[in-house]
């Protein structure tokens, strides 16, 4: 993986302008300001944005991460980030947290609260963490409490305007980290800008053999709403057509196979396990699943079992399965249905491969279902994560027409 693919978060990087001599406040006085309004807030909407700025051998990139947090204390939280690689929603309460990836279609819920620190530091990266924490720890009960009562030196730079707002600037470096934050002056006291130093980073790459000529990251707040949330964004109504799944998955390309969908079943006169006849011919009237498989296929034998186990629950409505085995000799083949417990599935054996073209079943498991017209109506390639619901759900569908 190249540096660039790490950069799946996204986030943001401008220059620093040279800064004013301003000496009417320590450095720790101002981030004593910040921390006290931050705590002083039951909540806020903000929004920033993050600019990447990155040379590092022969990658050029400069792109920009937008984000929106709503959070209400204490447990509330709204998270959204967007950039050019990657789009995705954080909700959470005191009793769960649903993860959104609009690419996917997909979402994932957990029964039990994130801490809305965590939740947006699960928004970031390697790189762009240095500067979400800060945001994250404004979110905290006591936020920078590890800097403010532990040994970092805390400088004040100067003044600055950022977006037309005057700022004082402060850096603070603890352990092995250093960042630059700039605060607003007066009673407000809300952080506008951050911008960490990422020297771990760059070393990192260096050691890795790369030549890192620029790495920088530079968060600038847009919009601060103190003390305002629209409650509204902190709930998740599902998207239409969103599947709700135990962990993301990025789903196959379209199967050639699906081609066959709105079409005649192609005919199957083929020989079962048992040795009795098979004609697909003589099921119409009935739910054909057409399973296509073979026992040296992982995915295949870890489908075959869900398959079989849903398909029974629906026999009593005109549902048959039958595998159609590709090409194995018999013995594997009575094995695995002994080992798997299957062993009343019916089987239709195709020694020579002949069901493979017309069904275009280049890639297996391949399940084909065929209507009681005899009409192809839905092609399965693989096995998701959720499949079994999938199926049940698939085939409610279709015995209820």
């Amino acid at each position: 993986m190249n540096t660039l693919q790490k950069l799946t978060a996204g986030t943001a990087v401008a220059l620093a302008l040279p800064l004013a001599s301003f000496a009417q406040e320590d450095g720790r006085a101002v981030l004593e300001r910040a921390i006290n309004h931050a705590k002083s807030m039951s909540g806020f909407t903000v929004d920033f944005e993050l600019e990447l700025d990155l040379e590092v051998d022969a990658e050029t990139e400069n792109f920009t991460s937008d984000f929106t947090v709503a959070f209400n204390r204490p447990d509330n939280t709204f998270v959204y980030m967007n950039n050019r690689y990657q789009e995705l929603s954080y909700y959470s309460s005191a009793s769960s947290t649903t993860r959104v990836v609009p690419e996917l279609e997909q979402y994932m819920v957990e029964d039990m609260g994130t801490p809305a620190s965590e939740l947006l530091k699960g928004a970031a990266n390697q790189y762009t963490l240095p500067a979400i924490v800060i945001m994250a720890e404004l979110t905290k009960e006591n936020p920078l409490d590890n800097v403010l009562n532990g040994d970092a030196a805390i400088e004040l730079l100067g003044q600055e305007d950022v977006n037309g707002i005057s700022c004082d600037a402060i850096r603070f470096t603890y352990a092995d980290f250093k960042v630059d934050v700039w605060v607003e002056q007066g009673d407000k006291a809300l952080v506008h800008r951050i911008r960490p130093y990422l020297e771990n980073e760059i070393k990192a790459i260096q050691e890795r053999g790369g030549n890192v000529k620029k790495l920088d990251i530079d968060l600038r707040v847009m919009h601060w709403q103190p003390n305002q949330v629209d409650d509204d964004l902190l709930t998740y109504a599902a998207d239409e057509g969103y599947e709700k799944v135990a962990r993301f998955y990025r789903k196959p390309p379209p199967s050639p196979a699906e081609a066959l969908v709105g079409q005649e079943a192609p005919e199957i006169e083929l020989t079962r396990l048992n040795g009795e006849d098979f004609n697909l011919a003589d099921y119409r009237g009935k739910i054909v699943l057409l399973d296509f498989w073979a026992t040296w296929c992982g995915p295949c034998r870890i489908g075959m079992p869900i398959l079989s186990k849903v398909a029974k629950e629906f026999e009593d409505k005109d549902v048959v399965l039958f595998a159609v085995n590709l090409q194995d000799e018999e013995a594997p083949i009575r094995s695995f249905l002994e080992s798997s417990g299957l062993e009343d599935l019916k089987v239709v054996r195709d020694i020579e491969g002949v069901t493979m073209e017309p069904y275009m079943a280049n890639s297996i498991p391949q399940m084909v279902v065929v209507g009681k017209d005899g009409i192809v109506k839905k092609v399965h390639v693989g096995v998701s994560p959720n499949y079994e619901e999938e199926l049940r759900k698939e085939f409610t569908e279709l015995t209820s027409e």
